[in-house]
């Protein structure tokens, strides 16, 4: 590099020198690439070709950490890549449609990928799937998917076509099969793992209350009940007897007090920083809670957020002169 024959470098330097000339002194450039570098050379996606080795389309030489493509094999397949994507394109472009992904359909009109994949398997939009990856790639006409969008907001949507009509059958019949072998509950107001006892949403469905409200007077122990934990989950089952006592206390107490535990303790902690919550506002005022949240939200009366809470400073309530 000197043009001096005595002249020595370590290891090190060797390396510094690689790395300025933008190589990396790790690869064995001889035996070929590694597929860090292929992607960063190439522009593909790097886990495009790590699934291309795994499927046995692209040889791997070496072991350990560095495993390197041959040259000779690298240039082939890459070949082989970007005419298939370009024929890709071209079916993309034949479609004389503008077409979006299944991801960005889900957004637009606004539902699961359990709905969307239904809605594309029963020919409720248009699509066409390609085959793209080891599962294939949907795309969606962007104009049938904005036409889905404005029927569904209009409630006129209409799910009769016969692909659709057998998926709800088989979906029904495998639903059927599942609660036969007791592998679903039959009830969820019934618990599957205490016969005869409760479900949270059997209490709240008999108590005409929120199910997150049954959940936090189980945590805060205001409604007695059985505890089990399956992975990171809980599973509650309430007796009865318990059930019917508390169902009967809730009701005798006024709307005032029907706050969850969550909730009462939460209003406790913004009195106790001298704040006033939402119901001490909305009471001083004569106007239902959801009035004082909604000056809050304008910027008429200025709150403080406490987590999913409102909390009022004294004086702001006390110089504040309600709308109309």
């Amino acid at each position: 590099m000197t043009g001096d024959p005595d002249a020595y470098r370590n290891d090190v330097g060797v390396l510094n020198v690689v790395n300025r000339l933008g190589l990396d002194g790790r690869t064995n450039w001889l035996m070929g690439l590694t597929v860090s570098e292929a992607a960063r050379l190439s522009g593909i996606c790097q886990y495009t070709i790590w699934d291309a080795t795994e499927r046995g389309e692209v040889l791997v030489v070496g072991q350990g950490k560095y495993r390197y493509i041959p040259w000779t094999d690298w240039f082939a397949w890459r070949k082989k890549h970007f005419a298939y994507k370009a024929k890709i394109a071209e079916v993309l472009a034949s479609m004389g449609e503008e077409t979006i992904l299944k991801q960005e359909a889900m957004r637009l009109i606004h539902i699961s990928e359990t709905q969307i994949t239904r809605y594309l398997l029963g020919g409720i939009i248009r699509a066409w799937k390609l085959p793209i990856g080891k599962r294939g790639e949907w795309r969606v006409s962007l104009a049938d998917a904005l036409r889905v969008k404005e029927e569904r907001e209009r409630g006129k949507l209409a799910l009769e076509t016969p692909q659709y009509a057998a998926i709800r059958q088989h979906s029904a019949e495998e639903l059927k099969r599942l609660r036969d072998q007791g592998r679903i509950w039959k009830n969820r107001c019934e618990s599957a793992w205490l016969p005869g006892y409760l479900t949270p949403y059997g209490v709240a469905t008999e108590a005409r209350i929120g199910i997150d409200r049954i959940r936090d007077d189980i945590r805060a122990g205001l409604l007695p009940a059985q505890a089990m934990t399956r992975g990171r989950r809980t599973i509650y089952a309430v007796a009865p007897e318990d059930a019917a006592a508390y169902i009967a206390k809730i009701h005798g107490v006024s709307k005032a007090d029907r706050l969850s535990a969550a909730a009462r303790r939460k209003t406790i902690a913004i009195r106790e920083q001298g704040l006033l919550p939402v119901e001490d506002v909305a009471a001083r005022f004569g106007v239902s809670p959801a009035a004082v949240a909604q000056w809050a939200r304008l910027g008429k009366l200025p709150a403080q957020q406490m987590g999913r809470r409102l909390a009022f400073a004294p004086g702001d309530v006390a110089q504040f002169h309600p709308p109309g």
